[in-house]
This record gives C-alpha cells, sequence and structure tokens, in this order.
C-alpha cells in the first residue's frame, strides 16, 4: 500500500499556537476507544475546551493517515510535551492488537517525520514515557519497536 496523509478540513473553537523551532520529537497514542475517527477525536477535544483535534496525524485500523493539526503548530497531546509531534491511532492497546496496515503506516510516517525533522529513536516516545504524564497510552501492545523502525 501506498501512504499518503489524508487531508482533513477542522472547524477550529479558537487559534492554533504556532510551533516555535522544529519539533523535539514524536509522542505515540492510542485513542483508547477500539472504534473512533480523526473526527470523533477532534469532537472529543473540542469538549475538553481545546481548540479541536490535538494530534498531528491520526491512522485508523485501515491504515488510513489523516491529518490533524498542521505541524507548524503546537499540539495539544501531551502534558508538557506539546512542542512535540502527536500520533494517535484508532484502537485500545491496553487489551488488543494493532492491526498490520495500521503498523506499516505508522512506522512509514514515524520514519517520514525522523527524517524530515532530524529525529533518532531516542526521540520517539510513547505518552507513558513523557515526564509528568501519568497513563498507560500507547497501552501493553503498542508495537514501538516496529514503530520506531
Amino acid at each position: 500500500m501506498a501512504h499518503k496523509i489524508i487531508p482533513k478540513s477542522y472547524k477550529w473553537a479558537g487559534p492554533l499556537v504556532d510551533r516555535v523551532g522544529p519539533p523535539k520529537g514524536i509522542v505515540e497514542h492510542h485513542a483508547a476507544a477500539s472504534r473512533c475517527t480523526a473526527d470523533v477525536v477532534h469532537g472529543w477535544h473540542l469538549n475538553n475546551g481545546w481548540s479541536g483535534i490535538g494530534y498531528h496525524a491520526f491512522i485508523d485500523k485501515k491504515g488510513r493517515i489523516y491529518r490533524g493539526r498542521p505541524w507548524q503548530k503546537q499540539g495539544c497531546h501531551c502534558l508538557g510535551a506539546n512542542d512535540w509531534m502527536g500520533i494517535c491511532y484508532e484502537g485500545n492497546f491496553q487489551n488488543e492488537k494493532m492491526t498490520t496496515a495500521q503498523k506499516l503506516a505508522g512506522r512509514w510516517l514515524t520514519r517520514r517525520w525522523k527524517k524530515a525533522f532530524k529525529l533518532g529513536n531516542k526521540r520517539v516516545k510513547g505518552h507513558r514515557a513523557m515526564p509528568g504524564n501519568s497513563t498507560a497510552c500507547p497501552g501493553k501492545n503498542f508495537p514501538m519497536k516496529f514503530i520506531k523502525g
């Protein structure tokens, strides 16, 4: 499958914050929901009082990659690390496993961003590995080693 980032148009509830400098890394997340879409996540984040979807990309179980926030804007996905890029995957990897299509898409996107922003593997982390974040995200079954490539 040839991967691509599918553009999305979101109605933002407020202005997005400009990024200062390049992203410092990539934070991998799961949606903690077995079934959802980028639009559903956008709605959840609006309901949190945020401007909208806090991730820079969303990957569904079929391996489709949807654009979230523009990379030039700060995310709203990880306490203390919103200057990192955020990727969210459909699913709850505490109790399910990622599809092959998702794994391949996530690896492709992570590699693409690592190259574009000159990031090493130490700059790709799961949400729970970020300082000050008390969460199981992206779940015990998240294939981090494979995603990092």
